[in-house]
């Protein structure tokens, strides 16, 4: 569906790079998607959720969790899980 490529491109464009990478992203129909990510700080996660929320492609975002990173970046101090819906989708819906 071409939607998928709306929700990309809004990813991308307020996606600060040099402070926030995507790990995984799972994109499922009817339009929830969940981002798991690391960020510099929770100030970087805070304000990609505020942005995602005013670029109006999603009917919702949430931020799940934001934990303490202790992995292999240390300079990546914050794991982060979101959740969002696409805007104009009934989540509800299963296509079949």
């Amino acid at each position: 569906r071409n939607v998928w490529i709306d929700v990309l491109t809004a990813l991308r464009q307020n996606m600060s790079t040099s402070n926030l990478w995507i790990v995984t992203a799972t994109f499922d129909d009817p339009g929830f998607i969940r981002i798991q990510g690391k960020a510099r700080d929770d100030n970087h996660v805070t304000d990609f959720v505020t942005a995602l929320k005013n670029s109006k492609k999603f009917a919702t975002v949430a931020l799940e969790r934001i934990d303490l990173n202790k992995g292999e970046k240390p300079e990546y101090k914050k794991d982060f899980t979101l959740n969002a819906v696409i805007a104009g989708v009934d989540p509800k819906k299963k296509k079949n």
